[in-house]
Parts: structure tokens; sequence; C-alpha cells
């Protein structure tokens, strides 16, 4: 099999991709490489997972030396600011079960030497999955179900998230009430390090509207009701890595989900969900008009809903982007706002009745969390390929 032969630039040994970091193989052998690369082309960070052999032990290279270079900074970290039992028992959380709980699957990936920050995720294999009609009410739902509120979740609507508390003071944040919740939106910590980084020259920013479920609602209108009058007790972290809830808080509270919890975009249904999405796309028009101002019209906007990479992320958001491309690309694992409102109009009980297969790219994150479902549930997941998964009723081939 031929592959293009592209240059790559080296610094030191750590090849650096050229052409905006893309490696991209001849026309000709995009159909032999699809089936064990899932796409046809290539970010640098996921060739090099590929082209790494699975036991390999990677030099620890310093800090300042990786920065320079693309994706691979990507693994860089800081380590997660520790918090006092007297903040935990004030909002209900707890530390315990802060790790990722697909790290304790066999099938998560090898422990890295450089962990994750909370920015940004390492370059992951991608998966290709097939989940079979009613894999989402009986297998996924049911796990989603059994996972408290996290810890990011209630730092929101308790207010505990100096990152959000930030947002609010620099009147980068919204709040959007409808009769099922509400939502609150801010920029995106995984891509603006501050709330002050969505404002640039570039006019390029990120944002995410997280779903707080009604009964924590209250409690987020109260703090940001008084925090916008000048009557908080309690002032902002300095930090923005403090907090329960903060950026990179990957642990679980102690609030349990209400029935009827909203996990992912599969879970809306009926006409209430329909004018929770009114209310959605209405509050997210009069906050990106304050925060862009003329310059809006001519702005590139994204909308769209995820199935979330881990357990932790099991609440329904939603991830905006303005002039930084498409919040879906095509990889099948999100849905835009706008064709998902359309489409509850036109049939509201639409994933109710789950009875779509669907295809999607998964990383080894998801791929865990999937197979963590499946084992609770005892549904049939097999292996189809080397990096193929088929999930749901009479899946065929090897099962995992």
């Amino acid at each position: 099999m031929a592959m293009k032969v592209v240059p790559l630039a080296f610094k030191g040994s750590v090849p650096a991709a050229p052409h905006g970091g893309h490696v991209r193989p001849e026309p000709k052998c995009s159909k032999i490489i699809r089936p064990s690369c899932v796409k046809d082309s290539l970010r640098f960070g996921s060739f090099w997972v590929i082209m790494t052999p699975v036991h390999y032990q990677p030099l620890m290279v310093p800090a300042p030396f990786l920065a320079d270079t693309p994706e691979v900074a990507n693994l860089l970290h800081g380590e997660k600011n520790s918090r006092s039992s007297e903040e935990q028992e004030r909002v209900g959380c707890s530390s315990e079960g802060s790790s990722e709980p697909e790290h304790d699957s066999a099938d998560a990936p090898p422990q890295m030497e450089a962990t994750v920050s909370r920015m940004t995720s390492a370059p992951s294999e991608a998966f290709a999955i097939r989940q079979k009609p009613g894999f989402h009410r009986t297998t996924l739902c049911p796990y989603y179900e059994s996972q408290p509120v996290s810890n990011i979740v209630l730092g929101l609507a308790s207010g505990s998230s100096g990152y959000a508390r930030r947002a609010l003071q620099l009147r980068c944040a919204e709040l959007v009430e409808t009769e099922a919740g509400a939502f609150f939106l801010m920029p995106n910590p995984k891509y603006h390090w501050t709330p002050e980084a969505a404002f640039n020259r570039e006019r390029k920013a990120r944002f995410v509207a997280w779903w707080i479920q009604p009964d924590l609602s209250p409690m987020l209108k109260s703090w940001i009701t008084q925090a916008l009058s000048g009557c908080d007790d309690c002032s902002p972290p300095g930090d923005l890595e403090s907090g329960v809830g903060a950026p990179g808080d990957f642990g679980y509270s102690q609030v349990q989900k209400q029935p009827g919890y909203l996990h992912t975009y599969r879970d809306l249904c009926g006409v209430a969900h329909v004018r929770l999405l009114d209310a959605l796309t209405a509050g997210i028009r009069k906050y990106l008009e304050r925060m862009f101002g003329e310059s809006l019209p001519s702005a590139h906007v994204s909308a769209g809903f995820h199935y979330p990479v881990r357990p932790q992320y099991s609440t329904l958001h939603l991830q905006i982007r303005v002039n930084s491309g498409n919040v879906c690309p095509g990889e099948g694992r999100g849905v835009d706002l706008f064709r998902l409102h359309h489409r509850l109009k036109l049939d509201p009980t639409c994933f109710q009745r789950d009875d779509e297969e669907l295809s999607y790219e998964a990383t080894a994150n998801l791929r865990a969390a999937l197979l963590k479902a499946c084992d609770k549930a005892g549904t049939a997941a097999c292996q189809v390929g080397p990096m193929k998964l088929v999930l749901g009723a009479n899946a065929p081939g090897k099962a995992t």
C-alpha cells in the first residue's frame, strides 16, 4: 500500500506537523485506510497515537520544549487544587470518584507519562461505533442515571466555581430560564484559560451552556442575582482553579439526578422540550449579541450537542463556536442545534422511540464508558474490526 510522503519538521526528537497539522494519504488509499483509521485525514496527535506501539515508554521531555509543538503540548497539565472538606460539605460534593470511572476499566487506554490538562484531552484513537436501536434507552440511560450530579454542574448551580463567578463579573455569562430547568452560558474553560480570553482581537471564541435540573435552578438564580446586585457575601475566588466544580474537577457530588434528567440531546422529548430549545435559542442570540455587537452578523456561528465523552459530562450541555469552526464536523457524535430544534418541532417524540441505528466516532474515554454501560446492563458489545464496535441487541462479531 502506497502512502503520500509528507515532510515533517523535527525539533529535537519531536516532529511537528506541517500545513496545519494534518497528515493526509493519497486519495487512492483512502478506502483502504478509512476502515482502520475511521477517516482519511488525521490530526497529527491522532496519527502519533496510532503509530506509537502500545507498550512504548515515552521520554520525559521538559515542558518548555513541548509547549512549542502543535498538539503535543496538549499533554501538559497542572495538578488539581485540593478543596477543603468544609467546602465539600457546604455544596454537597465528594472527592470520592474524582478519577475518571472509565480509567478503572480494563478497556481503558494505558496511563500516559503526562496527564491531561483541564483544557484539552490527550490525542486519542478514534473508534468507529455502530449503535443499534434501543441502546440509548435500555443501556446508556440507566448507566448515566446511576451517576450523581457532577461537581462541574453543582459548581455552577451553587456558585462555588471561581471560573463561573469571574465570567459573571465580566458580564460574559448568561442565565437562561425555562420551564424545564435553566441553562448557564459562559466561555468554555476547556479552550479559554480565563473568561477574559474570550475577548480577543480575532473575535474567536467558544462557549458552553450547561443545563441545570429544575430543583437546582433556584439556587443558581439566587447566587447570580446576589452577585449582579452587589449583595453577594461570597466574593469571587482569586484563583479560577479553586472551588467545587472548577475546571478539571471530575468528581461527583452527593446530589442525585431527578427523574427525567437530561443527560444528552437524545433525552429530549415532547412539546415541553421544544419550548426549552425555543428559550435556549433566544437566550443564545441575546448572549452573542451582547458579546459581539455589530460584528455578529458577519461571524460564523456554530452550535450543537455532543454525546458526552465521559460520565461526568452526562448532563445536557450545548457547545457554541464563533469564528472557530464547526461544533459537529461530521464524526456523527453530535447534532447541530438548529437542525435538532427543527426536527423536534416536526416530531417531538422522535428520540423517545429510539428506533434509529447510529454511527459515530468515539475517543478511548467514550469507548470505555460505553463498554462499562454494556457490562452493567448485560448488553451485547461486539468487536467487528480492529477499531470498530457494534453495540446493542444481536450485535454480530467477537464479544469484547
